[in-house]
């Protein structure tokens, strides 16, 4: 007894157990430095949604400080994921993850779409005990995603009148008035601007000058209903019009587009 306590009196263990917890604090330390390093947002909850945890980035996504999440509830702040939330409805032993994609508006009135991953952690009796979500900004694959929906439904682009024919003609617009034409200059330039060409690089392979490649790509942002040049490339990129374009020759100097 005296070899473990040389002490006595139990303070050999008080010891080893403060040792103990200090080594613990020290690594909840180190992992909360991981955690907030991450550019995910993290958060654990407990089942009525009130948050125990938040790390950096979730913070700095709701622009509110971390010390003054905890505590709220998350079905105030994602009342369109969480409001009146049931678990077990939701989660069980067998199934304890989800994902689900959502919008959020910000208090500036601006808009950011999230992808979160949500793990439930139950006990050994099957009773959820607390719930950890991570979730990433993807507004920008989100948009460009809408852009091709909306390029596959309602986009069409043809030749002038009299010449060869449409450039790309989506099956459910086939029957429809064309609504997007693209002179063979235009689809010269949409070509560059596909590839991530700029202006400049742009008026040097077509031997233009860089206003008028300028006033090109407008009219192009214009008929394609975008409003830069990612969400244009994004646009021409889809398979159906990007293998058009590799195919077509230009007319003018008998050389592939490519």
């Amino acid at each position: 007894m005296a070899k473990d306590d040389p002490c006595g009196s139990g303070q050999g263990r008080l010891a080893r157990y403060e040792a103990e917890i200090a080594r613990l604090s020290a690594r909840i330390v180190d992992l909360k430095a991981i955690l907030d390093s991450q550019p995910d947002m993290i958060c654990r909850f407990l089942p009525d949604t009130r948050l125990v945890y938040v790390n950096r980035a979730f913070a700095a996504h709701f622009r509110i400080a971390p010390e003054r999440l905890l505590g709220r509830r998350l079905s105030i702040l994602l009342p369109q994921i969480w409001r009146n939330f049931d678990g077990h409805c939701i989660f069980s032993p067998a199934v304890p993850d989800r994902e689900v994609r959502h919008e959020t508006v910000l208090s500036d009135g601006s808009s950011r779409w999230t992808l979160w991953h949500d793990h439930a952690v139950f006990d050994s009796a099957g009773r959820l005990r607390v719930l950890q979500s991570i979730g990433r900004d993807v507004t920008r694959e989100w948009l460009t995603e809408l852009a091709l929906r909306n390029a596959e439904e309602r986009l069409r682009l043809v030749e002038p009148p009299g010449t060869a024919g449409p450039l790309y003609e989506p099956v459910s617009a086939r029957r429809r008035k064309p609504v997007v034409v693209l002179s063979r200059r235009e689809r010269q330039v949409a070509h560059l601007i596909a590839e991530g060409k700029t202006n400049k690089q742009i008026a040097t392979a077509l031997n233009l000058r860089v206003p008028s490649v300028k006033v090109y790509a407008t009219s192009i942002f214009r008929k394609l209903e975008v409003r830069n040049r990612t969400e244009a490339a994004a646009v021409l990129l889809s398979r159906p019009i990007a293998d058009s374009l590799r195919l077509r020759l230009d007319s003018a100097t008998g050389r592939s587009l490519r």
